[in-house]
């Protein structure tokens, strides 16, 4: 049982005990993002696309995969993104960060 400092109680109809924490690890903003992301994976649809687009970049200088940007790119859009201005604050999110 977590520290009971951490636990709120909270009223319920029938008078079990139920409690609330509000000091999880990571949390994400966008749970829809999870499921594409595992469905992705599983059929390995940006992962056989992103050989097949170029990628002009100096090697030398690449500090993220390609995969990597592909996936953040596509799932950004799916997330209801328009553009990659919210990169830096979704970089911090669970279902958004990479493991390419």
């Amino acid at each position: 049982m977590q520290d009971p400092t951490t636990l709120f109680p909270v009223p319920t109809a029938t008078g079990e005990k139920v409690y609330a924490a509000f000091d999880t690890g990571e949390l994400t903003t966008d749970a829809g993002i999870a499921f594409v992301r595992s469905v992705d994976e599983q059929l390995g649809l940006t992962a056989g696309l992103a050989p097949l687009l170029p990628d002009p970049r100096n090697p030398l200088l690449v500090h993220h995969q390609h995969l990597a940007l592909l996936r953040q790119r596509v799932y950004s859009i799916l997330a209801g993104y328009e553009d990659t201005n919210d990169a830096t604050k979704l970089r911090s999110d669970p279902a958004s960060r990479s493991t390419a």
